[in-house]
């Protein structure tokens, strides 16, 4: 069963690195930017409510995707010259 969950996995980058290669995107920069706020929610401050959610902390920030994309290398820099 792992074998097959970790085939489904790769299956499932594999489409997510060619779309990111073929609309432009610097993949890795916005993963870490969504890593970044998706680990922040649990700083201080956070809690649950009563109904069992994540209720952020003060002064958190979303992912800021547009920034991080204005932001990276030329695609030759990321993904090579061919």
């Amino acid at each position: 069963m792992l074998a097959e969950v970790a085939d489904g996995s790769a299956d499932l980058q594999f489409v997510c690195k060619g779309t990111d290669v073929a609309f432009g995107v610097d993949g890795p920069a916005v993963m870490n930017e969504v890593c970044r706020a998706n680990l922040s929610k649990f700083g201080p401050g956070h809690y649950y409510d009563e109904t069992g959610k994540l209720r952020k902390p003060p002064g958190f920030k979303p992912p800021d995707i547009l920034g991080v994309i204005m932001n990276q290398k030329p695609l030759a820099e990321l993904y090579g010259s061919e």
